[in-house]
């Protein structure tokens, strides 16, 4: 939040509307009852019980209800984050949102300008006009370039009266057309100053008021507007205006009028008190004033102090970015540093902001990005010529900030008809790329180097440039004959806070080289429009991991290669100690059953008695079996094959939930490393499991391997080629989106369960039909009278049984035409949902949970091995791994 108000001359000023003040009670008396109705009021806080006011209000020809909640600063502190949800349900909002949009200050707007130009107009149109409380600042007489460096004119600052106008009007535009449609669609939530000075909030209001009379008196998104309880005390006086309205139906507004009145009067003189005559809003149906003041033990005003309200706007929108796509815009002027560093916060807690730029910019021709800067610098200076010449300034630096954006970025419609306008590329970069990039301190593009030169150069000129309009009040005010209080540029530099330069530079360098800040015109309509959209679907998920982070991965993938891999030796181990022992089974029940014609062939290099043979033949046989399953029983490959697998397939699940932060790896704006302290954790709970679960500590699982075993790019092999040519489909660690999860996981699992079904399906039905015919042989040829050979071919028949059970193959087909029914259902309600439901964390958080929970389930399902774990501890591990996954 900022304070709103105006500097001028002190021969202008309107009388102040007559109101008489209350009686004063004596101090002791008075001290002891505000103590009382402060706590009464900060239990209201807690408790939001009657807090927040209904107000019927006249609006225009309409008749609407307004909910109004006044906090002070003992109020506004008492609200905690988990409080902010039943904040919200105080006001009774319609359904559910999905998407908020917050309109950031943005004062010295068309409005703001006709206030001051009629009362100091004309003295400084006659030479008359005093600078000082001007160029000092406007609290306390503090000199601080970035308060109020604006000059009266009617038509603010432009060349032309209709250019701010024209630029008003597509602004309106936007909103209506674009934005507004947008918030109808998603029942949005819109956060806007609450104030009719407000450039960007005056000009959504308007746009509102054009589409109301569609919607009637209810809109179908809602308006929530914020401000200083003081700023509206004047107007709040004056019949006819929405303040009056308010106040005259509000228990809570003129509460603390004295405490309004010596708020005015004590952060400015008495007679530029007067000037700060905002009105609230027509436009907006919720608002929240806050008083912004400091008191004494006797209700006396100490001072002002925004923290309270600045840190409860914030909580209110961090509240909201967790779950639904949030965007900020933001238009004008920067209005004291902190103004910057609210929108280096927001970003910081990865919600987007966007600067809009309200001039009429020349098209760049430049060939390279360098040249093109230097056009824009050029067009800025002359622009600000321009201004000095029609006796103004360029107040708006929110627009010069944003036009270099557009050009630092390389944004299409500022080049779009420059034929050599260049591009850069990028290559997928493989995690063991990426984490000697890191370790080197390198950035991701090759030509990072020369981009931050650049910003360099345009973070000095946008510093530069907002001092030569602070000195340009000066020019101006010399040329109409009024003393300058500087003789020199320098000067009035020396005379600023090098500490106040310096921050502008730093917050504004932060701005423009965050990927999720952007600098549109406001004429580009469809580039808007397509930014919109784009903003809406943006997935909470960092541009890349930290070095800690992707060196976790790497160890993951390790022991998911490493597992794989073991697991494929356990698995042939396995399925070949099976088949060896079905074929031992079947060759002994051949040999007994045909023990007559075995005793009596002759066989060279043996002579004993006629049932020698076949006993020795099946002690052999027999001792064989019985070896082969010594050796499985010892190795276990069964168990330890699954086991592996089954961990395997659940680190992979935690990576993935990992790249797309979701669940236990969502960001967290309170500590940035949190989602890597999650993956750690897991990793080395899950590698535990592994420990204790398979018998590994008996085997030398944590030998080295030779390369060849880790597929996933997380090791540099210089000499092999064939991991460096290998096409990449996923770089296995960048940050992901939802769409690039469905590609790059849910297709490839999709993809994988039916490259199996028809293998699966032969083997069923071969299996089925050798079945079938062994037992029909079986009694044939037993009809026939060979009842030996019926016995052999009911013991094949037994072998194939067997092995289908062993191998599992019908409760596999089952299995993956279940997980496939269920990724297609989820994908085809993925393509059924709205784009701003997309871009929602609730959204991408049941998607990737629910796929993560098909693939482990059925590899779960598949490993079925008795556990010995008492029914009450599995049921326990149960609920954990699916809180775990939720």
């Amino acid at each position: 939040m900022e304070e709103d108000q105006l500097p001028g001359s002190v021969n202008t000023m309107e009388p102040d509307p007559t109101a008489a003040p209350p009686a004063r009670q004596p101090a002791t008396i008075r001290s002891n009852g505000l103590q009382i109705e402060d706590e009464l009021l900060e239990i209201r806080a807690k408790t939001l019980y009657n807090l927040v006011e209904d107000i019927h209000a006249e609006v225009g020809s309409s008749s609407m209800t307004k909910k109004l909640l006044v906090l002070n600063n003992r109020q506004a502190s008492v609200f905690t984050r988990e409080s902010i949800p039943k904040l919200f349900h105080a006001f009774e909002l319609n359904g559910k949102p999905k998407l908020v949009v917050k309109l950031l200050h943005s004062e010295a707007g068309t409005m703001q300008y006709r206030w001051f130009t009629e009362r100091v107009g004309k003295d400084f149109e006659e030479g008359k006009f005093d600078p000082q409380p001007l160029l000092s600042g406007n609290i306390g007489g503090v000199p601080d370039m970035w308060r109020e460096n604006y000059l009266p004119g009617n038509h603010g600052p432009s060349v032309q009266q209709s250019e701010l106008e024209n630029a008003k009007v597509k602004l309106v535009n936007f909103f209506r057309d674009v934005l507004i449609p947008l918030c109808a669609q998603t029942n949005a939530i819109v956060l806007m100053p609450a104030s009719d000075w407000d450039m960007g909030a005056h000009a959504f209001s308007q746009a509102v008021n054009l589409l109301r009379s569609k919607w009637g008196a209810k809109l179908p998104f809602s308006t929530m507007g914020s401000g200083w309880r003081w700023v509206f005390q004047r107007q709040s006086r004056v019949d006819g205006t929405v303040s009056h309205q308010i106040r005259s139906k509000s228990e809570s507004f003129g509460r603390n009028d004295d405490l309004m009145d010596d708020f005015n009067k004590a952060v400015s003189s008495p007679e530029r008190s007067k000037w700060v005559s905002q009105d609230l809003l027509a436009g907006v149906d919720n608002y929240i004033l806050f008083e912004g003041a400091t008191v004494d033990t006797n209700g006396k005003f100490v001072n002002w102090n925004p923290g309270p309200a600045n840190l409860l706007e914030n909580m209110i929108l961090e509240n909201f970015s967790q779950s639904i796509p949030c965007f900020t815009l933001r238009f004008t002027r920067t209005h004291e540093n902190t103004n910057n560093q609210i929108c280096v916060d927001i970003i910081n807690s990865s919600v987007p902001v966007v600067f809009l730029d309200l001039r009429e910019r020349k098209e760049l021709r430049g060939n390279s990005r360098k040249e093109r800067l230097k056009e824009a610098f050029s067009q800025i200076r002359e622009f600000r010529e321009e201004l000095f010449q029609a006796n103004q300034n360029e107040v708006y630096d929110v627009c010069n900030i944003a036009f270099m954006d557009s050009v630092l970025k390389e944004y299409e419609p500022a080049i779009s008809k420059n034929p050599n306008a260049s591009k850069s590329s990028s290559h997928p970069e493989k995690l063991w790329e990426a984490i000697e990039r890191k370790n080197r301190g390198e950035k991701m593009d090759s030509s990072e180097e020369e981009k931050l030169a650049d910003l360099r150069s345009v973070v000095d000129f946008l510093k530069e440039e907002h001092m030569q309009n602070y000195w340009q009040v000066v020019r101006v005010c010399e040329k109409k004959g009024i003393k300058p209080l500087w003789e020199s540029f320098d000067a009035m530099k020396a005379s600023i806070s090098e500490d106040a330069r310096v921050e502008y530079g730093e917050q504004v360098s932060q701005l423009l080289s965050s990927p999720i800040f952007y600098g549109r015109n406001v004429s580009d309509v469809k580039g808007l429009s397509k930014l919109i959209e784009d903003l809406v679907r943006i997935g909470r998920i960092p541009e890349e991991n930290s070095l800690e982070g992707l060196k976790i991965l790497r160890e993951a993938w390790d022991t998911v290669d490493i597992c794989n891999h073991v697991a494929e030796s356990y698995k042939i181990i396995s399925k070949l100690g099976y088949i060896v022992i079905l074929s031992l089974g079947l060759v002994i029940t051949a040999i007994t059953v045909m023990k007559n014609k075995v005793d009596r062939c002759e066989v060279v290099a043996f002579t004993c008695l006629d049932d020698g043979r076949t006993k020795t033949i099946i002690f052999f046989l027999s001792l064989s079996a019985s070896i082969i399953g010594a050796i499985l029983a010892f190795y276990n490959p069964m168990h330890r094959w699954r086991i592996l697998r089954n961990i395997s397939s659940r680190i992979v699940s935690v990576i993935w939930m990992y790249r797309t932060r979701v669940g236990v790896f969502a960001m967290n704006n309170n500590k940035s490393d949190a989602p890597e302290i999650a993956l750690r954790d897991r990793v080395l709970e899950l590698r535990a499991e592994l420990m204790e679960s398979a018998d590994i500590g008996e085997t030398s699982f944590m030998r080295s391997y030779p390369r060849k075993v880790y597929k996933h790019f997380q090791h540099k092999w210089d000499d092999d080629k064939t991991q460096q040519d290998a096409p990449l489909v996923d770089n296995h660690h960048t940050p992901t989106s939802p769409n690039q999860y469905i590609e790059v996981r849910v297709n490839l699992m999709l993809d994988f369960y039916r490259s199996r079904l028809p293998g699966y399906r032969q083997t069923l039905n071969a299996c089925t039909w050798l079945t079938i015919l062994s037992n029909s042989g079986a009694a044939a040829v037993s009809t026939l009278g060979y009842p030996e050979y019926g016995a052999i071919l009911i013991a094949f028949s037994a072998a194939i049984v067997s092995w289908l059970e062993f191998h599992g193959t019908r409760q596999k087909l089952a299995r993956y035409n279940k997980s496939l029914m269920k990724l297609n259902n989820i994908i085809t309600w993925w393509h059924s949902i709205s784009a701003v439901d997309k871009a929602s964390t609730e959204s991408i958080s049941m998607l990737i949970m629910q796929v993560e929970t098909i693939v482990t389930g059925e590899n779960d399902a598949w490993l079925s091995i008795p556990s010995q774990e008492s029914a009450e501890d599995k049921k326990k591990k149960e609920e954990e791994e699916r809180g775990a996954l939720a």
